[in-house]
């Protein structure tokens, strides 16, 4: 997901895709905090997907801004 700031209070939408939440392994973040965080972005009118493992998105991310 990102936008451009066109006013102090406004954002415009550039790429409206869902935010992927993946547990912070160092702490060992519990899924189901995970999945409600996703939620709570979901029911503020945002995308979001909760994933068990974030690595592999985090490698597509990666791969994508590399090419």
């Amino acid at each position: 997901m990102s936008g451009t700031r066109t006013a102090t209070r406004m954002w415009q939408y550039e790429l409206d895709t869902a935010t992927w939440i993946g547990p912070f392994e160092p702490c060992n973040t519990p899924y189901a905090l995970v999945k409600e965080a996703a939620e709570l972005i979901v029911d503020g009118g945002l995308k979001a997907e909760a994933l068990q493992d974030a690595r592999p998105a985090q490698w597509s991310k990666l791969i994508l801004m590399l090419r």
